[in-house]
């Protein structure tokens, strides 16, 4: 995937690792021009990718990059965010603060994009990385993510977060992490598939003490306000077939996608019409990428992949791919030198 080249990244959520990183010595603005960014950041200001990189690149050589983007994170807190913290704030309930901040989350960080995955006993927030990043810079902001949604539900709970949390992490457990974070009371997993916090389902009807319906509208509209006026370096139709990549064979559905996305069914697929695109035409592009992956497997055979992709049977698994590839699954295999 291409990275976009233009500046998109508000930069004042970096000034909160230029803090970290002054109180252990380091000079500001020699740091900043070591990274090759020579204006201030601050507000109204947008740093590419590569700056991005460059920077958080440089800030790791001076501390282990999870334990640093833990402690930026957990500065973080849900005061942080200006409109976006009334709006959350304001809420009636914990579960309409979380999709209030999975809509606006751009507002934060655009490099990523929050979905949430609801099953009966619990709610799964995952962290997705929209562009590939350099590795380390990576796990620096998914640890700084995952710490700042952590002490921001622990501002909104006054505290205490609910037994049962579990916070997931793609990397084995680092050497250096701070001591704080074995006392959080949540579970650690290290080696997962996914950047994710799980909760249990119950917790998300804790009703918010400053609910206030007028405040909350008005702080919604001031959000929706920013989120147009921020530089688009993508379209919804890259974020939609990014989730669709994350949650694998069966695919969600219009409907569950959209509700993933913080959406109405009828807006996703308006906004994805003014792209030239649709939800039916994304689904497939992405069941054919799985179907190419797949047929090179030659243990699977052309109904096992069928399955896999959740079509009905062989015949409608094969007539969708000669639409979208001009050849049979047979002949695309044949054509590798392979199949059963």
């Amino acid at each position: 995937m291409i990275r976009p080249n233009l500046a998109f990244i508000p930069s004042r959520y970096y000034e909160t690792l230029l803090d970290v990183l002054e109180e252990r010595g380091v000079d500001r603005e020699a740091f900043l021009r070591e990274a090759g960014i020579h204006s201030p950041l601050g507000e109204g200001r947008y740093l590419t990718i590569d700056e991005i990189e460059r920077l958080v690149l440089l800030a790791c050589a001076h501390d282990s990059v999870d334990a640093l983007g833990l402690t930026v994170g957990s500065r973080l807190q849900l005061m942080s965010h200006g409109a976006l913290s009334v709006a959350a704030l304001t809420s009636p309930t914990i579960d309409y603060a979380c999709e209030i901040i999975i809509r606006f989350f751009p507002l934060i960080n655009p490099l990523f994009t929050l979905v949430k995955i609801a099953l009966p006993e619990s709610v799964t927030v995952r962290l997705l990385v929209r562009w590939p990043l350099d590795p380390e810079a990576e796990r620096f902001h998914t640890a700084a993510m995952m710490g700042s949604l952590y002490a921001q539900l622990r501002f909104l709970l006054g505290g205490e977060i609910p037994r049962g949390a579990i916070l997931e992490a793609l990397h084995p457990r680092p050497p250096g992490l701070p001591e704080w974070v074995d006392r959080t009371g949540v579970e650690l997993r290290f080696g997962a598939k996914h950047y994710q916090l799980t909760l249990p389902s119950h917790f998300l009807e804790y009703g918010l003490p400053l609910a206030d319906p007028r405040a909350h509208e008005d702080a919604v509209r001031g959000c929706e306000a920013l989120l147009q006026s921020l530089p688009d370096p993508e379209r919804l139709s890259v974020t939609v077939a990014q989730l669709l990549r994350s949650r694998g064979a069966p695919y969600p559905g219009l409907e569950e996608t959209a509700r993933a996305l913080s959406l109405s069914s009828r807006s996703l697929r308006r906004r994805l019409d003014e792209e030239g695109s649709s939800f039916r035409e994304i689904l497939e592009d992405i069941r054919m990428e799985e179907a190419d992956r797949l047929l090179g497997d030659d243990e699977l055979t052309i109904t096992e992949i069928a399955h896999r992709l959740a079509y009905s049977d062989s015949g409608n698994f094969s007539r969708a791919y000669r639409r979208a590839r001009g050849m049979s699954p047979r002949e695309a295999r044949s054509s590798r030198g392979g199949g059963r």
